[in-house]
């Protein structure tokens, strides 16, 4: 769930290969949208009757439950859209549904930790009364910060509400300063209590799941190419094959592949956990350097010393991290759609099937070279 994201010179987030992004742009920049990696077992579904560039919605189906998420931004001068007023109306049409608000609300009030209250703040406890919502934040973790004319400000402006029952599944919520250091506004972290019986880890079809480095790629195409004949997919021809039709062979690959990696690659060990192969060792210590220098400030805030050098210091690291980001980051015109399928060939123990989408036209297939190891499709991913 995101708040003022990053848009570039666009009105709306670009796609990014392997999440689904739900924004309704409209005709103004989005301001509030969620980010979803898919997953086995969950449902989601945009509901763009309920959404506008500032408020988000989505609906959650996890197993016998039905969650409503609400992403949300409500500008500083709230006059401007009304979306305090668009989600009190949502939240009546609504009154017995599961849902969790988050999202910048830039307003203050005691209750979530801030030294005094506004008038946004006090319509927001309005608001929480009127709707069964509660308050989700725990701590006194600033969800803001930022300097100004070289004075450090924070403030608690990042709200998670939910509704009766919704509030209970809200597990381990904290601020996590660590996780996007670039930013004036720190991450909100929390989990919903899983009551779907969601397949485990093994289920998974990312190639993050395989010790690729250790495979046998004899036995991976050899498996790969009987699974494949025997499904009678290498024949097929993808050109003339209804859309309903793909979607069978895309899942039927999908299982072909994953069952031929773990015949002939070892698994890696739970909570490993990947990163994107533009990420770099300049990169990591660059963050933890953001990180480290945010500690400090707190900690002589607290001893109730000069902050000067260490906010200088900080903006400085700040800025070259995300320079170095923005440097090392592949564009989303550098990365390739793409399915794992392909007709089997000569050398080529996998491949992608691209799907090239061009205006007012419908998708075109197309067969592409095969790579020779899965560890490259991870270039994909980010």
């Amino acid at each position: 769930m995101l708040s003022e994201p990053y848009v570039g010179s666009s009105k709306e987030v670009k796609s990014i290969y392997g999440l689904q992004v739900y924004q309704f742009p409209q005709d103004r920049t989005v301001k509030a949208c969620i980010i979803i990696v898919p997953k086995l077992g969950t449902k989601m579904i945009g509901l763009a009757q309920y959404s506008t560039p500032n408020m988000c919605v989505v609906r959650l189906d996890d197993g016998n439950r039905k969650i409503l998420l609400v992403s949300i931004y409500v500008e500083p001068n709230e006059g401007v859209h009304g979306t305090l007023d668009r989600l009190e109306h949502f939240l009546k049409l609504h009154p017995n549904d599961h849902i969790v608000v988050g999202g910048d609300f830039n307003g203050w009030h005691p209750v979530w930790g801030s030294s005094r209250n506004n008038n946004r703040g006090d319509l927001i406890i309005d608001l929480m009364n009127a709707n069964n919502l509660y308050l989700c934040n725990t701590g006194s973790t600033p969800t803001f910060e930022t300097v100004t004319h070289g004075r450090d400000r924070s403030s608690i402006i990042d709200l998670t509400l939910a509704t009766g029952d919704a509030h209970d599944w809200v597990e381990n919520w904290r601020v996590d300063v660590t996780i996007c250091p670039s930013s004036q506004h720190n991450a909100i972290v929390f989990q919903l209590e899983n009551q779907c019986q969601l397949p485990d880890n093994n289920s998974s079809t990312s190639t993050y799941r395989y010790n690729s480095k250790h495979a046998n790629w004899a036995a991976f195409r050899d498996i790969l190419l009987t699974n494949m004949a025997s499904e009678d997919i290498i024949n097929t021809d993808l050109n003339i094959v209804s859309m309903a039709r793909l979607e069978v062979i895309i899942e039927k690959v999908t299982e072909v592949i994953q069952h031929a990696c773990s015949e002939s690659m070892p698994v890696k060990r739970a909570g490993q956990k990947p990163k994107p192969p533009w990420w770099t060792d300049r990169l990591e210590n660059l963050k933890a350097e953001v990180v480290s220098l945010h500690r400090q400030i707190h900690s002589a805030k607290r001893r109730g010393e000069a902050l000067g050098a260490l906010l200088a210091e900080r903006q400085l690291k700040k800025t070259e991290y995300a320079a170095e980001l923005k440097k090392n980051r592949p564009k989303v015109s550098e990365i390739s759609v793409s399915c794992k399928i392909k007709k089997m060939s000569g050398h080529s123990p996998i491949g992608f099937l691209k799907m090239r989408r061009q205006e007012s036209r419908q998708p075109q297939l197309s067969w592409v070279t095969a790579i020779p190891e899965i560890d490259k499709t991870q270039q994909m991913l980010y």
